[in-house]
């Protein structure tokens, strides 16, 4: 559907963009597309155990 209404999904620096058609956004402006995957996160520092 995303692609039959001429959005486009674009991978750009290690994350995924997603870029509207002029229809609905004349600038096109890219929405980033966080991933949810737990392994691309960045990993959360804990503080040492006192």
């Amino acid at each position: 559907m995303l692609h039959n209404r001429h959005w486009r999904v674009l991978f750009l620096d290690e994350t995924y963009w997603l870029q509207p058609p002029v229809e609905t956004d004349p600038e096109r402006t890219l929405i980033a597309l966080p991933s949810k995957n737990p392994l691309m996160q960045e990993p959360t520092l804990l503080e040492a155990p006192q």
